[in-house]
């Protein structure tokens, strides 16, 4: 897994600090890339639909990083 994000860094813009400049793509395509991966590492007959498996991935994911980006959100919607 680690070979195939550093072959795609420049291409999804991984190491991008800011300002991201090419086409940038949808969590939802890249959970579906996760969800096939993971079938085929583990030869997996299927996964869970992508609501359950997203759901399934969140509860083991720490989301602390997300805090500035909330009070962001926060923010703007307190000014709508």
């Amino acid at each position: 897994m680690i070979e195939e994000l550093k072959a795609c860094s420049a291409i999804f813009e991984l190491d991008a600090k800011s300002k991201l400049q090419g086409a940038n793509v949808s969590g939802e395509f890249i959970l579906c890339l996760f969800a096939h991966r993971i079938a085929q590492s583990f030869k997996l007959n299927h996964v869970p639909d992508l609501k359950s498996f997203a759901f399934r991935l969140a509860q083991k994911c720490d989301l602390s990083s997300l805090h500035a980006f909330r009070g962001k959100v926060d923010l703007f919607l307190r000014g709508c």
